[in-house]
């Protein structure tokens, strides 16, 4: 059963808080934090409220839609996903790839309309949403609490990573 999606509204806006060092996005009732660090983001989103553009609108109903195929989850926490992801991949400053960090794919490879993927590290398996592909590689923002990276750095929830597209391996849903 698909859940009721909230829906964006024309009065939504990206609220950089200078106080809290936080993106937020001011949903006139409420106010939505983005899981982002201030170093990781545009200067362009820190210096003036800008609109929840159509683009936005977009992005969000596409990753909430995404992870409501596969998960089955309440829906506050894929708002909270959707959102979170609609704000990286707009907001973001751009990123190298970082494959050292995970392991090539030895299993089934995700097909190119898939969007939730796993990357294994040599410790344990992480979910990730993929956000951007490009021939090379892939902007991926994580899922699970935290993941541990190959080296010993960690990973919390929301983070982004980009890897090369041989470390993306299919997500089969238990």
């Amino acid at each position: 059963m698909r859940n009721a999606m909230l829906q964006a509204n024309p009065k939504w806006k990206w609220h950089f808080d200078i106080e809290q060092g936080q993106l937020m996005l001011d949903m006139d009732e409420m106010m939505f934090v983005v899981a982002a660090k201030k170093s990781k983001l545009l200067d362009e989103v820190k210096k003036e409220d800008i609109p929840f553009s159509v683009e936005d609108c977009d992005s969000y109903t596409v990753y909430y839609h995404a992870l409501e195929d596969v998960f089955d989850l309440a829906e506050p926490i894929l708002t909270q996903m959707a959102l979170n992801a609609t704000a990286l991949v707009t907001y973001s400053k751009p990123m190298g790839a970082k494959s050292w960090f995970v392991n090539p794919n030895t299993g089934d490879i995700p097909d190119l309309f898939e969007q939730v993927v796993t990357l294994t590290s040599d410790t344990q398996q992480g979910l990730f949403l993929l956000l951007e592909r490009a021939n090379e590689s892939s902007l991926l923002m994580l899922l699970n609490p935290s993941f541990e990276l190959n080296g010993g750095s960690q990973m919390k929830q929301f983070e982004l990573i980009r890897v090369i597209n041989d470390r993306l391996g299919r997500y089969v849903s238990q």
